[in-house]
């Protein structure tokens, strides 16, 4: 099949305030069209209303079609072939970024026996009765085998080699890697029951993951508190250690920072999975084409719009889209958030409330429940890692709200002390701010950090952290007293009691039926602290807290909000005509 492109060079570059893909060089700004039933007459349904760019599965073994590699020596590419060619059949310009499953072979399963992972119970196969969407009663590959990693860059390179020898070669726009649980790169344990993984390989991983991190046996004896441990003896904390107390809000940084670890070493397994074979694609091609992978949920769209008016809109979007190329999308926001994935390991993990899995209440709360509000309280926020504090110009943001910052290093409190607690600056600290720094634990490391002194309560009992607003005259409280509040904060049970015992800080809320503050206001020099148990809290909250620190607001009512320099885009929150 001849087609009319040169084969294009792609890439993503920062262009007008925003990373974008780029081909030859120049902006490419309209969405990929994917789909799992890659069939002509939906290619030809985007193509018409302006798509370019068409994205179908593929995999190694199982998956989403036929397998490519049939054998050690054997494949077949005739479905690969078929799908890439109904493509240019609908688009004969159209580039393509097939999503490459790297499923593992059911032959290289029975010939390799010894790279699975290895489950608490000492089984390779996860039993059945057991609630997931893993499949069960069938092995896994450990990802920290060396052995699968190799065979499995050996097909991965069989794959890209066909593609570049094939007739649709000079149409490629990139690579999609795929792996794990339903493509998107989440441990095969993940939400079960039975934990993994045991294997030799990923003991040994894990070993040599934390000799990078203490480089010697003594810094590690100190952090764990335990004066006989060494890189060579360490072990996959057991499934008791990893069984969290459902009583405790945080793990006990004296007995389980080889938990706290273990988790850190365990969620970083998959992204250095995905560069692994990232680096891979990059080399066969010579840096010459995009490459991606998924890592969270996706939406897949065929058929759902095979509509007259359906895509006549999506036609719009495109042309919207393509058009955006020439404007400044960089932020323009005043509010910033920030949040901290190494946090979460120091969060105890109960079962959740349907018995299957693990769920923390808490981290709920911190990050999915306040999401909402944040789009709502009507001006735009930059949402950033606390680890890249030091990459963003902090002159723009007039409120800096940090969600989950429990353990902080000292060089991110020197980053913080130095670079944002100044220039008039309001700052916002969720429940237990800098508690942690690594292995210890302190309650005045928080009042260093936040200005306000915030006592954990001794009694372990998990409240909801609602606030009963106070009864005095403060703007932050004014407007949600005017739009009918009287208590906020969630309605789940997920953590004890921080509260606040300053003298110097104005109480403007209370835990409900008791004398504890909950949420509290203090003027230090340059800057405000305000301490709130929970972050999981209405718009009408942001909304005050962002008009008190002189933030623009462009909306004052609670509809969904984005905004850049160039665009500004808002979606009612309910039927009917506004003003």
């Amino acid at each position: 099949m001849k087609n009319k492109v040169n084969k294009p060079i792609t890439s993503v570059n920062s262009h007008l305030g925003s990373p974008v893909f780029m081909i030859n060089g120049q902006p490419f700004m309209k969405p990929v069209f994917e789909t799992y039933v890659p069939e002509t007459r939906y290619f030809r349904e985007f193509a018409d209303a302006g798509c370019h760019v068409y994205s179908f599965s593929t995999n190694l073994a199982d998956g989403f079609g036929s397998p490519l590699w049939i054998a050690q020596d054997k494949w077949d590419f005739s479905e690969l072939d078929a799908r890439a060619h109904r493509v240019l059949e609908a688009d004969i310009d159209g580039l393509i970024m097939p999503r490459i499953l790297l499923s593992t072979p059911l032959w290289w399963r029975e010939q390799n026996p010894d790279e699975f992972m290895v489950l608490d119970n000492g089984e390779k196969a996860y039993p059945r009765g057991k609630p997931s969407v893993t499949p069960v009663e069938r092995t896994f590959e450990s990802i920290a085998s060396e052995k699968w990693r190799r065979d499995m860059t050996y097909g991965l390179r069989c794959v890209i080699e066909h593609i570049q020898e094939s007739d649709y070669a000079d149409n490629m726009f990139g690579y999609m890697i795929t792996g794990l649980m339903t493509e998107e790169w989440y441990h095969w344990s993940s939400g079960m029951t039975v934990l993994g993984d045991y294997s030799v390989h990923y003991v040994r991983r894990f070993r040599e993951w934390l000799k990078g991190k203490y480089v010697s046996a003594d810094r590690l004896q100190r952090a764990w508190n335990n004066p006989k441990v060494d890189f060579n003896s360490i072990e996959i904390p057991s499934r008791m250690e990893r069984f969290d107390d459902p009583k405790t809000i945080f793990r006990n940084t004296e007995k389980q920072m080889n938990v706290i670890d273990f988790y850190q070493f365990h969620n970083e397994m998959i992204p250095d999975t995905i560069d692994y074979f990232a680096k891979i694609i990059k080399g066969a091609t010579e840096s010459s084409q995009v490459v991606g992978a998924f890592y969270g949920f996706m939406f897949e769209f065929c058929g759902y719009f095979s509509h007259p008016q359906l895509l006549n809109e999506i036609k719009k979007l495109y042309i919207l889209l393509d058009e955006s190329k020439h404007y400044d999308k960089s932020s323009c926001s005043q509010v910033l958030i920030v949040g901290d994935e190494l946090s979460c390991n120091y969060v105890v993990f109960p079962r959740n409330r349907n018995g299957m899995g693990w769920w923390s209440e808490l981290l709920s709360q911190t990050f999915m429940q306040p999401q909402p509000s944040f789009y709502k309280f009507g001006a735009p926020h930059d949402s950033i890692l606390v680890d890249d504090l030091e990459l963003v110009n902090i002159d723009q943001y007039k409120l800096i709200i940090f969600l989950n910052t429990y353990n902080l290093t000292d060089r991110q409190r020197a980053l913080i002390n130095n670079r944002i607690k100044q220039k008039g600056r309001i700052i916002l600290w969720c429940y237990a701010p800098g508690l942690f720094n690594g292995s210890k634990a302190s309650a005045e490391a928080m009042e260093e950090l936040t200005g306000i002194k915030i006592v954990p309560s001794e009694d372990e009992t998990f409240i909801a952290p609602k606030i009963t607003l106070s009864d005095v005259e403060h703007p932050i409280l004014n407007d949600m007293k005017y739009a009918g509040f009287t208590v906020i904060g969630p309605e789940n049970k997920s953590c004890k009691l921080f509260s606040v015992e300053d003298d110097e800080a104005m109480a403007l809320g209370r835990l409900p039926g008791t004398d504890d503050i909950t949420l509290a206001y203090k003027d230090i020099d340059g800057w405000t602290s305000i301490y709130a148990i929970t972050p999981a809290l209405p718009p009408e909250f942001y909304r005050s807290l962002a008009k008190y620190a002189g933030v623009h607001i462009y909306n004052d009512k609670s509809d969904t909000l984005y905004a850049s320099k160039s665009y500004l885009t808002i979606c009612a929150d309910k039927e009917g005509l506004e003003q």
